[in-house]
């Protein structure tokens, strides 16, 4: 179970979280002597002030911190007199730079005409509701390099989450007026509940393509995978369910009459139940108050209340799964009891659910009657496990919904895997549990006394010259929702294995107390096993971050090559059955979640407006002749409904009287027949080749914007470069849904990449009010600013701050 860990004690009272650093703006005081003046060029009051609000918008710092007294001596040490803006000259600043930026952000859509794709980008508070970020890309015309910005928040709702999310999308679109040119929606949630948001939005904005241009993110898809990968290594004791295991106990006597797995509810939950059974039966309620029904309740209210309960528990009596507990008690042989005076139900304590779960995953034999010596084991290795600030950050991240969702679609997979390959036995699954409690336990416990003593870096010492040479010298900590952080975890283990293993069992660190961390012969080989698995997601992340960004035509090619190296495991009899079982799981979520086509018209249409692809990559993978005919007729679909009627009829010479003008006009060849008709074109950048075509007036531009329009959507709004690799910040500001300030500077900060407020333009209008205050306005600022500086001096030296 997941334990607290005391290790952070960074705090902020910032909602949102920072933005990276850019446009050499400083993520933070060390390198603001930096801004106030750049070598060979001085200091400039004008530069040193757009500096400052460049700090301020891409850290999320407050206004007050830049103009505090701390921040004031800080840039003391500079050789420059600066001179402080005022606050209210910034806040001024601040409103003019979002105001001119929206407005020129607004006028450059308006006048782009190519369709425009939106990423829904979860930053998910501690408790709902789910704050997105609506975030927009698309390829401006007569280019093939992608523009992105962040155009708002929005709230995901409590109650019926998808149906109430699709209209404040809309309205989003709507108040940039770009919701015509609306085409694909690019959502990092991969469970049912993210499909009915584009389940919905035709209904509200006919333009809207819905599912047919739903995106699936694959780099979501491809956690989900290692997830569903690691699964049999797991136990279900790992991951907080909305699962509970429960018993019933007579009250009287003790005994322990059934067993079970169940919702979990909240504490009344029990009470609410044995309600609803008294009302199905027509028996007195109970008279408690937090159960109790006014009797001048509203009777609508009142039936509502009965009707949602008593579908609470049909759906409990639905979902309760039975375990084998041993053998019965004679209570349970007969009936079972019912809840009331003499009976309760009460959660089983974390040991007696490990040994259920022990016995149900085959971590143990069923004719093992003691098993306590193993639970023990398991139980200290697990304490290494504490929450870091890095899960704390990807967990928010998820969203504690999402992550249940997670859960219960890995479980059902591994559940069907199961079905097909059998269960795993305790010689197959021991190895594989407890070689992932320690790699994942020893890089927790040497980070924990590196933090305390930076001195204590042991493994470092343990490793080898060329381990030292490569810059490798460090275990990796798991990022417990970022599953993919687990493989590469395991991967560095293994490629540091002679100081693991020197660290672990030489005398010389045997006052470390390491040895429930030294991996036996089984473990090893098991752990080396997994490389391949390691690789073949590697290769995944490698191939994505190609280029600016993963686009949707990449995906199809890269899910079907991760597919056929793990079906390659699969059937290989001589690989361990616990990697079978999580290679298995695998294809499952990529099958389900990335069929063929990728699920929507998107990635057929993107692979087709391939020049590489076309149909001949579909041919060569052995897709049968009704599926490309299929294909064929989804792209003419979409070319005949929203580009054809666009095309424009090339304009016929009627100064033209030598025969030719008599003879019959050939018939025009139909522009997408006549691209499909052609040999493919090799090339890695296909959005370039039609920027070409573009520029060379040889292809029908309806067809040219088509392609780009479908070309130009995202397959992933992460960066899938920090995928791979272990998140390193933590920031609790995601705790809030953002007020206005912060949700201003996050915006602005999106925009002011895309160049929309320059420096140049900020420091000529400041240079422009300065000559129309005159020098006595600056004067009297100067004289307040001193003034201020004595004050800040007289304090710091009475230990004031």
């Amino acid at each position: 179970m997941p334990r607290a860990n005391a290790r952070s004690n960074r705090t902020s009272t910032n909602s949102m979280p920072p933005p990276p650093a850019r446009r050499g703006a400083s993520g933070g005081f060390g390198s603001a002597l930096n801004m106030a003046g750049r070598q060979n060029q001085g200091y400039s009051h004008e530069g040193f002030r757009w500096h400052l609000l460049q700090m301020v918008i891409s850290t999320g710092i407050t206004i007050d911190s830049v103009v505090g007294p701390h921040f004031r001596a800080l840039m003391s040490f500079s050789p420059y007199p600066i001179e402080f803006p005022e606050k209210e000259e910034l806040e001024n600043d601040l409103e003019v730079m979002y105001d001119l930026a929206r407005k020129r952000l607004k006028n450059m859509l308006s006048n782009e005409n190519v369709a425009m794709h939106v990423g829904l980008g979860a930053r998910a508070a501690r408790q709902l509701p789910t704050l997105l970020e609506v975030n927009l890309h698309w390829c401006p015309a007569g280019t093939s390099t992608l523009k992105r910005a962040l155009l708002d928040f929005v709230g995901v709702p409590l109650q019926h989450p998808s149906e109430r999310l699709a209209p404040k999308l809309i309205k989003v679109m709507k108040d940039w007026n770009i919701e015509e040119k609306w085409l694909a929606t690019i959502g990092d949630n991969t469970t049912t509940e993210g499909e009915g948001v584009t389940d919905f939005l035709p209904e509200l904005l006919p333009s809207n393509r819905g599912q047919s241009a739903r995106v699936r993110d694959i780099a979501d898809i491809l956690n989900l995978a290692a997830q569903a990968f690691l699964r049999p290594f797991e136990l279900s004791t790992d991951h907080d369910s909305r699962k509970v295991r429960t018993k019933l106990v007579n009250k009287r006597t003790g005994e322990v009459s059934k067993k079970r797995k169940r919702e979990m509810k909240d504490d009344e939950s029990l009470k609410e139940e044995v309600e609803v059974k008294k009302m199905k039966e027509g028996s007195p309620t109970m008279q408690d108050d937090s159960f109790s029904i006014k009797a001048d309740e509203d009777s609508s209210s009142y039936d509502a209340t009965i009707k949602t309960e008593q579908g609470k528990l049909e759906q409990v009596k639905k979902e309760e799964v039975e375990m084998d507990m041993g053998a019965p008690s004679s209570s349970s042989s007969s009936s079972v009891p019912v809840l009331g005076d003499e009976w309760e139900e009460v959660p089983l304590t974390y040991d007696e659910e490990l040994e259920v779960v022990f016995r149900e995953e085959g971590l143990i034999d069923e004719t093992l009657e003691n098993p306590f010596r193993i639970i023990a084991r398991y139980i200290s290795l697990e304490d290494e496990l504490k929450l870091t600030d890095d899960d704390c950050g990807a967990r928010v991240d998820l969203g504690e919904k999402a992550l249940q969702d997670l859960i219960e679609e890995v479980e059902t997979i591994n559940e069907q895997t199961i079905r097909e390959l059998g269960k795993l036995s305790s010689d197959q699954k021991q190895p594989g549990t407890f070689m992932l409690l320690k790699i994942k336990g020893l890089a927790a416990d040497l980070q924990r006394r590196l933090d305390k003593d930076e001195d204590d870096d042991y493994i470092a010492q343990c490793c080898s010259s060329k381990n030292k040479a490569d810059g490798v010298t460090t275990l990796l900590e798991a990022v417990r929702t970022k599953w993919i952080t687990h493989l590469h975890a395991i991967a560095r283990y293994v490629e540091l294995k002679r100081a693991v293993i020197r660290l672990t069992t030489g005398a010389n660190y045997a006052t470390l107390g390491l040895e429930k961390f030294v991996l036996k012969p089984a473990e090893w080989s098991l752990a080396e096993e997994l490389i391949p698995v390691y690789h073949a997601f590697k290769d995944c992340f490698v191939s994505l971050a190609k280029g600016d960004a993963p686009l949707v035509h990449q995906t199809i090619p890269i899910i079907r090559t991760l597919r056929e190296r793990l079906a390659a495991i699969v059937n290989n009899d001589a690989a361990s059955q616990i990697i079978r079982h999580g290679a298995s799981n695998v294809i499952k979520v990529l099958e389900k979640f990335y069929p063929e086509t990728g699920g929507s018209d998107m990635y057929t249409i993107a692979m087709i407006l391939h020049p590489r692809f076309k149909l001949e990559w579909f041919r060569a993978k052995g897709c049968d002749q009704e599926w490309i005919d299929q294909a064929v007729g989804t792209v003419r679909g979409i070319w005949e409904k929203y580009y054809l009627p666009n095309v424009v009829a090339p304009e016929s010479d009627s100064h033209a009287m030598d025969i030719e003008a008599y003879e019959q006009p050939s018939p025009r060849v139909d522009p997408l027949t006549q691209y499909l008709s052609e040999p493919t074109f090799k090339t890695s950048d296909p959005l370039a080749y039609w920027k070409t075509q573009e520029e060379a007036r040889l292809v029908e531009p309806q067809l040219i914007k088509m392609a780009k329009d479908y070309l130009s959507a995202p397959a992933t709004i992460v960066n899938v470069n920090h995928v791979f690799s272990l998140a390193k910040e933590y920031h609790p500001e995601h705790d809030d849904f953002p007020d206005a300030y912060k949700r201003k500077m996050t915006l602005l900060d999106s925009w002011l990449e895309l160049g929309l407020v320059t420096e140049q333009e900020s420091t000529e209008r400041w240079k422009r009010e300065r000559r129309e205050r005159g020098p006595e306005y600056y004067a009297a600022i100067a004289e307040r600013v001193s003034r201020q500086a004595q004050i800040d001096e007289l304090l710091a030296r009475r230990g004031w701050y």
